[in-house]
């Protein structure tokens, strides 16, 4: 996981990890970018809402998406 930060995947391959993440257990935003070694605003514009959009990931709190612990699970889990 150390190289995570790094350059070195491509985006389906981040995609992919976030995936296994969020099926382990529901994660913010803040949680997935320290696993990552990545901006958080970053994961969240690049990843997280394509991927709740596409309905790989879904919203821990989907009545309320600005919710202060909101959290991305994998579909479902």
């Amino acid at each position: 996981m150390e190289n995570l930060g790094k350059r070195v995947f491509k985006p389906a391959v981040i995609k992919e990890i976030i995936r296994g993440l969020c099926k382990l257990g529901p994660l913010t935003n803040l949680e997935l970018a320290k696993i990552l070694g990545r901006n958080p605003k970053h994961i969240k514009d690049q990843y997280l809402y394509e991927m709740v959009k596409n309905k790989e990931l879904e919203y821990t709190h989907p009545e309320n998406t600005a919710h202060p612990q909101q959290a991305y699970k994998a579909k479902g889990h």
